[in-house]
C-alpha cells in the first residue's frame, strides 16, 4: 500500500456572528457576519493522484469526499461541499505529493459580495510549538483570530501564551486546552480585552503555542471593517522554523497612486534580547529611484517590533516622490526570528481598500523551483502576480511555466515567461491586464485563466523564494468590484 500524503487546514466556513461578538463592554466594531471558504490542490507529481478532502468541524460528525488531480494538475473545491455552516478544519490526503492554498472570504451582509477576503497554505505536518508574529485588537480598526488545529492521530494539550509589543499592553495564558484529533478551536482577541488592553486600550503582539500532549497547527486571521476595510491571514511558524536571517520579497510604499503600502512584525523566537536590522532591495517598479536605509529595533523574546514603512514614520516621507517596491532582508544579531510581511492599500477610499499578509523566508527553505498553487487572469476581475526573490550569489534568469487551465469553459493557454533577478532582487511576473502582449485582452473574460505556476532557476545560482498576490482590479471597461481585493500565499519550495 503506497504512503498518503497529508496536507491539514484550518479553514473557517459561514460563521455565525455570535461567535465574533465580545463579552463585556469592550469597544468592538466587527461586523462579519458570514464566511465562505475554498481550497485549491495541486498534484505535484507526473501521474494521477487519488484524494480523499475530509472536512473535521469543531463538533459533530466529519465528511469526507473523493477526488482524481491529473498529473501536475489542480483541483478547485468552490464552493465547498462541507454542510452549511461549516466551522472547522479540513485534511486532505494523497497518494502523491500535493500542496494547497486556502482563501477565506466574509461580508457583513451575505455572502453576494465576499468583500472580505484572504489566503493561507495548508500545512503538510504540526508540531509542539507554533508561533504568530501579529495578533491585534481594537489597534486602527484591526481585530485578529486564530485557529488552533490538532494535527495528531489522538487528543492534545495545549498552551497559549499572548506577549504584548508594548509595556502598556497586558499579557495573558490559556492552559491546558483540549483539543480532539484533527479538530480546531477557535480564539478571538476582543474576548480577552480585559487581559490583553493594559492602560494602551488595545493590543499589538504574538503569540506562543505549545503543547504538552500531541501537535498543532494554527493560522492567524486580521480584520478591518473601519478605518482600511480587508482582510489578512498567515501560517503560524512550527517549531523550530525561524533563523537569524528572513526575507519580504515584496514591500511597498506609495505604490499605485500613492495608495499602498507595508509593515513588517517580527518575532524573536529565540531565548534572549536580539537586536534586527533590514536592509532593503533596490527598487524595482519603473520610474522608481529612491533606495531605502537601514533600519534596526531590540526585540525581547517572544515579543515582536513593528516596522512601518506608512507615511510619516521614519524615513518614509514624500509620498509618491519616494514610491518604492522591492524586498527586504531582515538580520539578526544571533535568536532565531521569524516575520509576518503586510501590504496595505489606505488612501482608496471604504470601499476599496486592500489588505492581506503573508509569512517571511528562512533563506535555508529556498531551492530552484517553486509552485504557485493558484494563479488566476480575469477571473471574477481577480488577477495574479508572483514576485521572485533571488537568494543567491548571483544574479539568476527565472522561467515561470503554467499550469493546465482549470476553469469551466475557458480555452486560453499562457505561454512560458522569463526574467532576471540581481543578487538579493526581485523579479515581478504579472499576469495583469496590459502588462506584457500576453496579458492583453480585447473583451472581458477572453482569456480567463485559473491554474497554477511553476517557477524555476534556468541561469545563475539560486535559490529563490516567492509571494504571490491575487488582486482584484478595474479592468476592460469594468469598474474595481467593491471590497478587498487583495490577498496574498507563499510559494512552495520544491526541489527540481
Amino acid at each position: 500500500m503506497s504512503k498518503r500524503n497529508v496536507i491539514k487546514i484550518s479553514l473557517t466556513v459561514v460563521m455565525a456572528l455570535a461567535l465574533l461578538v465580545p463579552l463585556g463592554s469592550a469597544v468592538y466594531a466587527q461586523s462579519i457576519t458570514t464566511y465562505q471558504g475554498s481550497i485549491q490542490v495541486v498534484n505535484l507529481e507526473d501521474s494521477l493522484a487519488t484524494v480523499s478532502v475530509e472536512f473535521v468541524p469543531q463538533s459533530g460528525t466529519s465528511a469526507s469526499f473523493p477526488y482524481t488531480i491529473a498529473a501536475n494538475g489542480g483541483l478547485k473545491l468552490f464552493p465547498l461541499p462541507a454542510a452549511a455552516g461549516f466551522n472547522g478544519s479540513v485534511i486532505v490526503s494523497s497518494d502523491k505529493k500535493v500542496a494547497a492554498v486556502a482563501n477565506v472570504m466574509g461580508d457583513t451582509g451575505g455572502t453576494s459580495n465576499l468583500y472580505y477576503q484572504a489566503a493561507y497554505e495548508g500545512f503538510d505536518a504540526g508540531n509542539a510549538k507554533v508561533n504568530l508574529p501579529l495578533l491585534q485588537a481594537n489597534n486602527s480598526g484591526n481585530f485578529s483570530w486564530f485557529n488552533v488545529q490538532n494535527t495528531s492521530g489522538s487528543a492534545a494539550t495545549a498552551n497559549i501564551n499572548f506577549y504584548p509589543r508594548d509595556a502598556n499592553m497586558g499579557s495573558h495564558r490559556i492552559a491546558n486546552v483540549a483539543i480532539d484529533a484533527g479538530r480546531a478551536k477557535t480564539y478571538k482577541l476582543a474576548d480577552y480585552t480585559a487581559q490583553l488592553y493594559g492602560t494602551a486600550g488595545k493590543f499589538v503582539g504574538s503569540v506562543v503555542i505549545t503543547t504538552s500532549v500531541g501537535e498543532v497547527a494554527a493560522v492567524a486571521v486580521q480584520e478591518n471593517t473601519t478605518r482600511a476595510p480587508g482582510m489578512g491571514s498567515f501560517d503560524g511558524f512550527l517549531g523550530s522554523a525561524g533563523s537569524t536571517t528572513i526575507i519580504a520579497p515584496l514591500l511597498q510604499f506609495a505604490n499605485g497612486s500613492n495608495t499602498l503600502f507595508s509593515s513588517m512584525n517580527i518575532q524573536n523566537v529565540g531565548d534572549a534580547t536580539t537586536a534586527v536590522t533590514v536592509t532593503y532591495s533596490a527598487p524595482v517598479c519603473p520610474g522608481c529611484t529612491y533606495n531605502p536605509t537601514q533600519e534596526s529595533k531590540s526585540i525581547d523574546p517572544g515579543k515582536i517590533a513593528t516596522f512601518n514603512l506608512l507615511e510619516g514614520t521614519g524615513q518614509w516621507v514624500g509620498g509618491a516622490a519616494k514610491r518604492w517596491v522591492g524586498g527586504a532582508k531582515v538580520e539578526s544579531s544571533g535568536q532565531p526570528i521569524v516575520g509576518v510581511a503586510m501590504q496595505l492599500r489606505m488612501n482608496a477610499g471604504a470601499t476599496h481598500s486592500w489588505n492581506s499578509m503573508y509569512n517571511m523566508f528562512d533563506p535555508a527553505v529556498g531551492t530552484n523551483k517553486v509552485l504557485a498553487p493558484l494563479l488566476q487572469f480575469d477571473n471574477n476581475q481577480t488577477y495574479s502576480s508572483a514576485t521572485v526573490y533571488n537568494l543567491g550569489p548571483d544574479a539568476v534568469t527565472v522561467r515561470m511555466t503554467y499550469g493546465n487551465n482549470t476553469c469551466s469553459g475557458c480555452t486560453f493557454a499562457p505561454v512560458a515567461e522569463t526574467l532576471t533577478a540581481g543578487i538579493g532582487g526581485v523579479a515581478n511576473f504579472r499576469m495583469l491586464e496590459g502588462a506584457t502582449t500576453q496579458w492583453t485582452s480585447s473583451s472581458p473574460a477572453q482569456k480567463r485563466y485559473v491554474g497554477s505556476g511553476t517557477i524555476e532557476v534556468t541561469a545563475g545560482t539560486g535559490p529563490i523564494v516567492v509571494v504571490v498576490n491575487e488582486q482584484r482590479l478595474a479592468s476592460l471597461g469594468r469598474v474595481e468590484p467593491v471590497g478587498d481585493s487583495l490577498k496574498s500565499y507563499d510559494g512552495v519550495n520544491v526541489t527540481p
